[in-house]
């Protein structure tokens, strides 16, 4: 949900007053429009923000956040926004979150993926995204997917249980 947000974009905003968004300053009456792909892929934002790194939610439960440097030093701004914030955020967030957890806690305690090797590399799936409203792979997403094991053994079962016990309850890489 990081790195690869569905939503590409936030919802558009009208500034109310004179704001100051990093260095610029935007006068009041002016439409902005949040590109949340851009804020969570940022290296202002994020460390190696090009690596899958999924340790960063278990270190830091709050790193969805960052305090603002400057003036207002206590103020915390979102750097993860994959449902865009404040009064005008998706109505169905916590129920989108609640079935991602469910489905990829299901999904990687069942499977392991791994890119299909006529998607190339990384790199060049990433230079095949098209951002729009929504973010989407030019020619699709391949995958190569394996089951763990034998699925009615006591022990996929019992290892299936643990890997959905270990899945993070905060927001997803």
């Amino acid at each position: 949900m990081r790195m690869y947000p569905v939503a590409a974009t936030g919802s558009v905003r009208e500034t109310t007053g004179p704001t100051e968004i990093g260095q610029y300053k935007v006068p009041e009456g002016i439409v902005v429009w949040a590109m949340i792909y851009a804020l969570q892929n940022s290296v202002h934002n994020w460390e190696q923000p090009e690596q899958f790194m999924p340790e960063r939610w278990l270190d830091n439960r709050d790193c969805a956040y960052v305090t603002n440097e400057g003036a207002d030093s206590d103020r915390r701004v979102r750097r993860f926004a994959p449902f865009s914030d404040g009064l005008k955020n998706c109505l169905g967030q916590a129920l989108g979150l609640m079935e991602v957890r469910t489905v990829l806690a299901t999904l990687l305690g069942r499977f392991w993926f791994e890119l299909a090797s006529s998607m190339g590399s990384p790199e060049k799936v990433r230079k095949q995204q098209q951002i729009a409203l929504t973010l989407k792979m030019k020619e699709g997403l391949r995958l190569v997917i394996q089951p763990h094991e034998d699925p009615d053994s006591k022990q996929a079962a019992g290892s299936r249980f643990r890997a959905a016990a270990r899945a993070p309850s905060g927001p997803l890489n």
